[in-house]
């Protein structure tokens, strides 16, 4: 193996192991035992995303083997990657942490997610003056939120105060606010991406100064609760401001990417309401190029930086209405785009009622990625909007105006069969190579006494759909097509849906992603996420026994049959092509045929 290795060239065995750990990580051991050729290519790639916990450093000090000794000389060398990381319980040496930051030369990013405790200001004043040009991450940071699942630990006066699980509110409150601190002015602090409780004030005016401190800030994600997947739209106290203590002279710095989301649900009354967001006049939108907005009262605060953005890459808008005003939300959302230049990615997931077309063919050559679908039942049961989706006769217009889309998330409506004028046009945009469709519908109780939904069955209907786009494409050939026929989720226990239903019935199904690929010979590869469903209550649907007396539904109706009627022929093609040198006046189709005839 080493003899044929060594005669290739550096270049073909880099881009090999370049490759290899693009595609999986956990093969870079792997690689590095092939030969020594490969490793000595393939260690720079290997440590240039490292991450490191308490007790993953103190092996490198601890450990004096040769092993763990090149282990440090390589993450040293070759790291420009740093994932700074633990359990909040888990206690760093502080000391040999700053060593290692000094000691590794081409260090670009500093991602730090540990929040056990505050970091030291030691730290932060070596990379202020050892590596200017570093850019520090605060990531993963929850603060405002009550912690019952794990212990925390205050420190105050360089003493520590150990806390139990059930920390009281004011203790976790302090805590919050002393992780943020040591970051404040901070000129290394690149992003900062928090998940926040609203309820809490003090911490959000706290993340607004920090915010504010660090004038080289380029990403700013404010998240929410989740719940179930959704946001949790519902407030404790329905009168605590959510505009982050915002005064007029506060100013975010000019941020390219900036997430916002908002659990304002409308209530609390007008006070609340004129406090509801934080004011436009904090944001800076000169240098913004990626926004994405959460709740269902943004639509609301889009209408207040209407004609301040001309220009985005990246536009996302999901679920940022209540269904009585999706009327006047469609109408900020059409004109906001309006105003839009260059986008290369859009999507809406449950945005309005509808759009205008000419708002989204406008973006042109630019486009590149799309997705334009209502919220599903099993991540969004609070979405109220049916979009309305983009129609047969709308696509070939779209495809033409933004010809470089290249991968696209659509809602497919099924009726008593399948929408083949719909397909098709999906089937004509040219540079289009990756699709995953959103199916709904609309004959439910149509079959219900003499079908039922099964996974084997929904394999032949998917199966059948990826074919027919396939051998109707125009351009680059589809690589990956994903479809899900179901809205409901996968593990949630039978009877107990939050969203108010109390059973399944035959006409549902659980949000399992068939995947399609193809093979070398344009033959469809089916894979399916099935393995997944714990849930009993869709035992019925998996049918893994075969144990159901009733026909699957298939798309269209007799698919089984007909998928059947293809494979037999495919066969006897396949037995001709064999036998064509072959001089035997012998039938195909066997001597029964023969006498038949």
């Amino acid at each position: 193996m080493e003899d044929h290795i060594s005669r290739l060239s550096d270049e073909v065995l880099a881009l090999i192991a370049y490759q290899v750990l693009e595609s999986d990580s956990g093969m870079a051991s792997v690689l590095c035992r092939v030969s020594r050729k490969f490793y000595r290519l393939a260690i720079p790639n290997l440590y240039q995303r490292t991450s490191l916990t308490p007790f993953k450093l103190e092996r490198l000090y601890i450990d004096t083997g040769p092993h763990t000794e090149t282990m440090k000389i390589d993450m040293c060398s070759y790291t420009r990657n740093l994932t700074i990381g633990g359990k909040r319980q888990e206690k760093w040496n502080w000391g040999h942490l700053q060593d290692l930051l000094v000691a590794i030369k081409q260090l670009k990013d500093l991602h730090w997610t540990y929040w056990g405790e505050p970091i030291p200001l030691s730290i932060l004043d070596t990379l202020k003056q050892q590596r200017p040009d570093l850019a520090l991450h605060i990531e993963e940071l929850y603060i405002g939120h009550k912690d019952s699942e794990q212990p925390r630990q205050l420190y105050t006066g360089g003493q520590i105060v150990a806390l139990g699980c059930q920390s009281p509110a004011s203790i976790q409150h302090q805590l919050d606010l002393e992780v943020q601190s040591p970051f404040f002015g901070c000129q290394n602090v690149h992003s900062i991406k928090v998940n926040i409780n609203y309820d809490d004030l003090a911490t959000k005016r706290k993340l607004k100064d920090l915010a504010r401190s660090c004038l080289n800030l380029e990403t700013f994600h404010i998240r929410v609760l989740q719940e179930d997947g959704t946001i949790a739209y519902h407030r404790p106290d329905p009168y605590v401001p959510l505009d982050f203590g915002v005064e007029a002279r506060d100013k975010l710095p000019p941020v390219r990417e900036l997430i916002y989301e908002s659990r304002w649900n409308g209530g609390g009354g007008q006070w609340v309401g004129q406090r509801g967001f934080i004011p436009c006049s904090f944001f800076n939108w000169t240098r913004i190029q990626h926004l994405e907005l959460r709740g269902v009262m943004m639509w609301r605060f889009m209408r207040s930086i209407q004609g301040q953005i001309s220009h985005l890459e990246t536009l996302k808008v999901e679920n940022f209405c209540w269904y009585e005003d999706c009327i006047e939300a469609s109408q900020v959302l059409n004109e906001f785009l309006s105003d839009i230049q260059g986008l290369v990615t859009l999507e809406l997931i449950n945005p309005t009622d509808f759009i205008w077309k000419h708002v989204l063919m406008q973006q042109g050559k630019s486009l590149e990625h799309f997705s334009y679908f209502p919220p599903r039942k099993c991540s969004s049961p609070f979405g109220q909007v049916n979009t309305d989706e983009l129609s047969a006769r709308d696509l070939p217009e779209f495809a033409s105006a933004c010809p470089n889309i290249s991968s696209m998330t659509l809602q497919l409506m099924i009726g008593s069969d399948l929408p083949y004028d719909y397909l098709f046009a999906l089937a004509q945009f040219p540079n289009l190579e990756s699709l995953r469709l959103y199916t709904r519908f609309d004959d439910l109780t149509s079959f219900d006494s003499e079908h039922r939904c099964l996974l084997e069955s929904d394999r032949s209907t998917v199966t059948y759909i990826a074919t027919y786009l396939r051998d109707n494409k125009l351009g680059k050939p589809l690589s990956t097509i994903e479809i899900v026929l179901g809205e409901w989720a996968k593990n949630e226990p039978a009877g107990e849906y939050s969203y108010g239903y109390a059973s399944i019935y035959s006409h549902e199904r659980p949000d399992i992603i068939f995947t399609c690929y193809f093979d070398a010979k344009k033959r469809v590869v089916l894979e399916d996420d099935s393995w997944s469903v714990t849930d009993p209550a869709w035992e019925g649907y998996l049918d893994r026994e075969g144990l159901s007396d009733v026909p699957g539904r298939t798309y269209p109706a007799g698919l089984s049959t007909r998928l059947g009627a293809g494979e037999e022929a495919d066969r006897i093609f396949a037995k001709a092509d064999a036998m064509k040198d072959e001089d035997d006046d012998g039938s195909l189709f066997g001597d029964d045929y023969i006498l038949q005839s």
